[in-house]
């Protein structure tokens, strides 16, 4: 600071008697926060020394957001050097010691419960990865962005008393209690079959989380094309017959006057045959569905996809259910 100082006056920024301020610190004060003041920015500050440092300022009664202020940090760096703060001190002294990375130590912070993180210290032994840590601490745990997890929701979980873990550095949630986030997924596919249910436009409607299991037997009937617009109707009739006769030309005979050369006809075969696809696949997407027969014996299953979607699968028939195929030699045939 002299240096500096000095350095100022020669460069004329400031008088060679500038009043130079100093302030006297007493046992009020925080002197972790000056010691770490002092040392932050030092190349030989090891991490360890000032995650523990930051975690003595909070246990000291300062804020995530004041520390940040006293820093210059972001207060989600300030958050993430806390975490790792109150990580055990044996985890970290061996990490002083160069046994552990800085993603492992990452890693142990997933839970604060420093018995935990001891526990699994001890039995993943040497083979202590990062990857192998958050598996042991995390255990059955529900992933909250992905799957059943995602479905749920955080907030819900939450609001029903379920325990999140939360880890900074991967940047994932995790929901402890699984029992309870399956029961509140349950709860929110029964729902949505009571729905279905209430509409009366299918012979049942079951719901679970076991997609497998759910559609196990089931026939997936065919979807059909109602209430087809009579233009688009005509519209493909007409494409169809377009194609038909290009195709019926034949090549070797004089072509048409519209047509250049063979190359041309190909052309056009493919032009009509391309609109006839793009107006067969709007038709259906538009227009399928089942009839009113189809949907006195067969029924829908309310289920999750594997990213933790509402999936409502329609047109499920049971083999009991379906009706039976005419006689082809009897009288109806």
């Amino acid at each position: 600071r002299l240096k500096a100082l000095q350095g100022l006056a020669q460069a004329g920024r400031i008088a060679g008697n500038y009043p130079v301020p100093c302030a006297v610190r007493g046992v009020k004060d925080s002197v972790t926060a000056i010691s770490l003041a002092e040392n932050f920015q030092r190349d030989g500050m090891h991490p360890a020394d000032q995650m523990q440092a930051f975690a003595e300022l909070a246990r000291q009664g300062l804020t995530e957001a004041e520390i940040a202020v006293r820093f210059g940090l972001s207060e989600a760096r300030v958050r993430k050097l806390l975490r790792l703060g109150r990580v055990a001190k044996a985890i970290m002294a061996d990490y002083r010691k160069g046994q552990f990375t800085l993603e492992e130590v990452q890693a142990f912070a997933l839970v604060d419960d420093t018995k935990r993180q001891l526990a699994c210290y001890r039995e993943l032994g040497e083979h202590c990865s990062a990857h192998a840590i958050r598996r042991w601490l995390v255990g059955k745990a529900i992933e909250a962005g992905q799957g059943i997890g995602a479905f749920v929701g955080v907030a819900a979980y939450e609001k029903a008393g379920g325990a999140v873990e939360c880890d900074l550095f991967e940047d994932k949630v995790y929901l402890s209690d699984t029992e309870l986030v399956e029961r509140l997924a349950l709860e929110k596919l029964g729902r949505k079959a009571r729905t279905i249910e209430k509409a009366r436009e299918w012979s049942w409607v079951a719901h679970g989380l076991d997609r497998e299991e759910l559609t196990n037997g089931l026939v997936r009937l065919p979807s059909e094309l109602i209430d087809v617009p009579p233009d688009k109707a005509a519209e493909c009739d007409r494409l169809a017959q377009r194609v038909a006769d290009l195709e019926a030309l034949d090549a070797d005979a004089p072509l048409p006057e519209e047509f250049e050369n063979e190359e041309a006809l190909f052309d056009a075969i493919n032009a009509a045959n391309e609109a006839l696809w793009q107006l067969e696949d709007e038709i259906e997407k538009a227009c399928s569905g089942y009839t009113a027969a189809q949907r006195l014996y067969a029924g829908v299953v309310v289920t999750l996809n594997w990213r933790g979607e509402l999936d409502v699968i329609e047109g499920l028939a049971r083999q009991q259910d379906m009706p039976k195929a005419a006689n082809e030699s009897g009288p109806d045939a």
